[in-house]
């Protein structure tokens, strides 16, 4: 699995990317790219998960990947979600 995410991110400057469904709960991480065809990169674009979102994964791990995103909340199946790859986002906690 992660083999294949670092072939699609050839060229990029970080190499930490890894699939959402990798990420415990509570994480927030930041959508760099996606190891997908055209069909499901299209879809996940209509949902706003583009790269440079911030994202926080409501429960991750085997299953339903539950998610956060630009306010709202989505489920990607664990398929799907295999297929975007994000990078942890350390960011100062909201007051």
């Amino acid at each position: 699995m992660f083999s294949s995410a670092v072939r699609c991110l050839r060229g990029e400057k970080s190499m930490t990317a890894k699939p959402l469904t990798s990420y415990p709960k509570g994480s927030k991480v930041t959508i760099k790219n996606y190891c997908a065809g055209q069909q499901a990169r299209c879809r996940l674009c209509a949902m706003g998960l583009t790269p440079g979102t911030l994202v926080e994964v409501a429960s991750g791990g085997s299953g339903p990947c539950r998610l956060r995103v630009r306010g709202a909340d989505m489920i990607l199946g664990q398929g799907l979600a295999d297929k975007v790859l994000a990078c942890p986002c350390h960011e100062p906690p909201e007051e």
